[in-house]
């Protein structure tokens, strides 16, 4: 195991919250050596495949009017960006096909109704 210090490569690939935050899309130097290009569309594929797999999650307590139009769309860019940096922070490479898989449903039908439970808390 490698000990990181305050700068270098290492602390900027990795985009652990030290230093400036990381940019959005895919880290500047992909691990998979392949085009950044082609990677920030999967990437990009992958984020919307999350927000539709999330929004009908959210409509229930929209429609009930248990949370606004922001705070709709707070959860479902947090969901999506959190998501998507766990995929990246550990090095996995943007899914080819955006179909979610059963056990990543769970995982983000949980953090959907945390992130819920804030907008909640946030408003009311």
């Amino acid at each position: 195991m490698v000990a990181m210090s305050g700068g270098g490569p290492a602390a900027d690939a990795g985009g652990y919250g030290r230093g400036e935050p990381p940019s959005r899309g895919a880290p500047a130097a992909p691990a998979s050596g392949g085009s950044s290009a082609s990677e920030d569309a999967l990437w990009t594929r992958f984020r919307q495949a999350i927000v539709e797999f999330a929004k009908p999650l959210l409509r229930g307590p929209y429609e009930r009017n248990e949370i606004s139009k922001d705070g709709f769309r707070s959860v479902l860019k947090k969901t999506a960006e959190k998501v998507v940096k766990s995929f990246q922070r550990e090095g996995l490479p943007p899914p080819a096909n955006p179909d979610i898989a059963a056990n990543q449903r769970a995982k983000i039908t949980k953090l959907v109704e945390e992130y819920l439970k804030l907008a909640k808390r946030e408003e009311g």
